[in-house]
């Protein structure tokens, strides 16, 4: 059965039920004040070409229409008609706010690489790499050290030594001098905002102080962690004869497929860059025996002789970059 409830002012202020059966032609259901979507009824009114027969029942000042038997096929068509149509006019509307959202998206990121072109290719115009440095000795070590650096980047005609009175309040200047002075503060924190969910895996391969090796590290890193869906973020920190790689592995701890990915990735980045001869001179605690497993049997007994005697109870640090007792 379908009861449609009817909307009209009371048949009568006599107290009674009501009985009896009533039969509408579809045109005139709008008359009937039904509660239905008025795209329906206008739908029955065009299409139906036979009447409904409806059982009449309720209080006089609250009547009420019951359908007598199965709704007629075309009722049942013109509510599917309505149905598909409001179902389309909803995805179109969606459709038309994801298209409106992707086209600013889309514009912003063109802004956004063009702001990039542009300064690379002024970058590239004026050839010029920046390096920061800082030197903690006394005055004759400083002085000693300055004239061997400018000795050596002075042989490509090209350098240009810049110093805090060169530059200025230069922010980027200013931020890295107070660092080495040891003025630490946690701007750098602001990193975390890249991806969120605060994970944080630090892979630090060593190489020689040579351009080319840099060339190959970043390459290989970039290609591991592009496999993996993550993003190459680091630095080199350039010694006398040696250079740190310092990545920071950004990913999200509260998705668990990628917590998991970064943990493979991690795992694969120790792997290929040990058998290309490169060490890593710290890791976390996940993977510090796999990381001392790249230094050779040899290496692990002698940090296990030293712990022995140095810790025969094993209570300093136990399994400490992968020694254990």
């Amino acid at each position: 059965m379908l009861s449609l409830p009817v909307k009209a002012p009371p048949l009568s202020r006599r107290a009674g039920k009501l009985t009896g059966s009533l039969s509408v032609a579809p045109s005139s259901l709008k008359l009937l004040s039904l509660k239905l979507p008025v795209e329906l009824l206008e739908s029955i009114a065009t299409d139906a070409n036979q009447s409904l027969q409806f059982k009449l029942s309720g209080d006089w000042d609250q009547p009420q229409l019951e359908l007598n038997g199965a709704a007629p096929v075309w009722l049942e068509q013109a509510v599917e008609r309505l149905a598909t149509q409001q179902a389309q006019a909803a995805i179109a509307k969606s459709q038309l706010r994801l298209d409106t959202e992707f086209s600013k998206q889309l514009l912003q990121l063109r802004q956004l690489v063009d702001v990039a072109v542009r300064e690379a290719r002024q970058a590239a115009a004026a050839d010029e790499r920046k390096l920061l440095a800082s030197q903690s000795r006394t005055q004759e070590q400083v002085d000693v050290n300055w004239k061997i650096v400018t000795d050596a980047f002075g042989k490509s005609g090209k350098a240009k030594f810049l110093t805090q009175e060169d530059v200025g309040d230069d922010p980027q200047f200013g931020y890295r001098a107070a660092l080495m002075r040891g003025g630490m503060d946690l701007r750098e924190f602001n990193l975390y905002n890249w991806r969120g969910g605060g994970g944080s895996l630090w892979f630090a391969p060593v190489c020689p102080a040579r351009g080319s090796e840099t060339l190959n590290q970043m390459a290989l890193a970039k290609r591991i962690l592009t496999k993996h869906g993550l993003d190459y973020t680091g630095e080199f920190i350039v010694g006398m004869r040696d250079m740190h790689h310092i990545l920071d592995m950004l990913y999200d701890r509260s998705d668990p497929a990628m917590t998991k990915a970064a943990y493979q990735c991690f795992d694969e980045l120790v792997t290929e860059f040990s058998a290309l001869g490169y060490g890593s001179y710290r890791t976390n605690t996940a993977f510090m025996d796999k990381v001392a497993d790249t230094y050779s049997p040899v290496q692990r007994s002698v940090n296990r002789t030293l712990k022995q005697a140095l810790d025969p109870n094993g209570i300093l640090a136990p399994g400490k970059s992968g020694i254990r007792l």
